[in-house]
This record gives C-alpha cells, structure tokens and sequence, in this order.
C-alpha cells in the first residue's frame, strides 16, 4: 500500500488475482506511514521486521516481495514479521502505522467500571461513567485478581469476593456477585 492505494502484484502466468482493500476513517488519528524494512535473507522462513515508531499504534502488517518469495506476514504489538518462503530471493516486511486518539468510548456510559480501580480493603469503587460518583461495597469483600479461563485467552483482571459480597450503585441497583441485578 501505498497512501490510500492498494497494489496487487502476480506472477507471469495465467493465475487470475484478486485484491481486496479495507478502508476507513478513525476520528482524532494523525501521523499515518508506511514502514518498510530491509531485504530478508534467502534462507526458508527467514524473517525480517518492521517496526512502528514510538507513539505510533501498528494498524496494518504485510509482507512485500518483487520476486515472489512471501510465505507470510505475522503483526504483534508494534513489530511486523513477513517471512521469506522455501527457496525465495528475500521479502520485506511492511508495516502502517499511525498516532490513535486515547482508548475511551465514544459515547461514555451512565456506569463504567474497571477492576484496575478496585483495590483490596478499599470501599469504594470509582465510576469512570458519564455520571461519576462510585459504588459501595455493602457487605463481604470485593479484590482484583489476574485470571484466566472462563473464556479468556490470556490472563485477565477481573473482579472477586465471596457469596456474601454484595454491590450497591448508588441508590437504584444492587447485586450479588452471584446473582442478576436486582432494582432497589
């Protein structure tokens, strides 16, 4: 890619070739480029990285080769990895990359809490929702704890107590850690 054009390349022969290009707009995003890395070596899966800048967010990870030798691309975190296939003459790996606005939603719910901001013995529980305030915890204990399973792929903070803890937001909802929302 190259500014907001996508270019396919193919072979000499009769293969047909398609190309697809995903494009959109992200609000507050500025200082968008292309990084290029140098030439790989020739050897099976020989790998070579582009990486983003620093303040820069990777959003795009290809692998590039004149000579046809791409077995590949694999992006993590700010890094693009593209591989050299069995017998290729080299790749480059090619990464964008662009300043992104702050993680926050676009529109901010009524309540939004994180288990970053639960701390252990602590009362309350800040609401990082539109209508501020916090939450108390009414009875048992409430802890934030690294967890994994339960769907999660990786290791997760989520939220603890026991089967007497109870939560009370403010003065219209109020719940059980196992139970459903109740109206106060």
């Amino acid at each position: 890619a190259q500014g907001n054009t996508c270019t396919a390349f193919r072979a000499a022969g009769p293969n047909r070739l398609s190309v697809e290009a995903r494009c959109g707009r992200i609000p507050g995003s500025e200082n968008w480029l292309e990084v290029r890395s140098v030439l790989s070596g020739s050897g099976d899966d020989e790998p070579v990285d582009a990486v983003c800048p620093a303040g820069t967010t990777l959003t795009g990870c290809m692998c590039y080769s004149p000579r046809h030798s791409c077995a590949g691309a694999l992006a993590n975190e700010n890094t693009c990895t593209a591989f050299n296939m069995h017998a290729g003459l080299g790749v480059y790996a090619q990464a964008r990359c662009g300043t992104l606005p702050a993680s926050t939603p676009a529109r901010t719910p009524t309540l939004w809490f994180s288990a970053e901001d639960l701390h252990p013995n602590v009362t309350k529980w800040p609401n990082r929702g539109r209508h501020g305030g916090a939450t108390s915890v009414a009875t048992g204990f409430v802890d934030a704890t690294g967890t994994e399973g339960h769907g999660a792929r990786v290791s997760v903070v989520a939220m603890e107590g026991s089967q007497l803890t109870e939560l009370k937001f403010g003065d219209r909802w109020s719940f059980g850690l196992d139970s459903d929302p109740v109206a106060a």
